[in-house]
């Protein structure tokens, strides 16, 4: 979503702000404070990486994803587990973001 040309920096603050919920929405709303109101999505998402960490590193989500397969009797709820893996070794720079759809297809088949 942050690296959308499509929506305004706006936009994407309230897209941000919308999806977090405490204590993520008060790290997030201490730091727009702090940084002013120009301040960029990307720059807030960063702040609370920062506050929050990361709690295995980038090989770790890409092999997540690639490990996420449809259990037997699974309804389509399995492509939302995969999309959230796939979202977050996106977001941690695990994939580029031009292989994403390449990526999303090829595990959907392989689960």
């Amino acid at each position: 979503m942050v690296e959308d040309p499509g929506l305004s920096e706006g936009d994407k603050r309230s897209r941000l702000a919308e999806s977090l919920a405490p204590p993520a929405l008060s790290i997030y709303r201490k730091a727009a404070q702090t940084l002013g109101f120009c301040v960029s999505a990307e720059e807030l998402l960063s702040q609370l990486g920062e506050a929050f960490g990361v709690a295995c590193e980038v090989e770790d989500l890409l092999s997540l994803f690639r490990d996420t397969y449809q259990e037997a009797g699974e309804k389509p709820s399995y492509l939302a587990r995969l999309e959230d893996r796939l979202n977050q070794a996106v977001q941690f720079g695990g994939v580029p973001y031009g292989d994403i759809d390449r990526l999303r297809l090829s595990q959907y088949v392989r689960g």
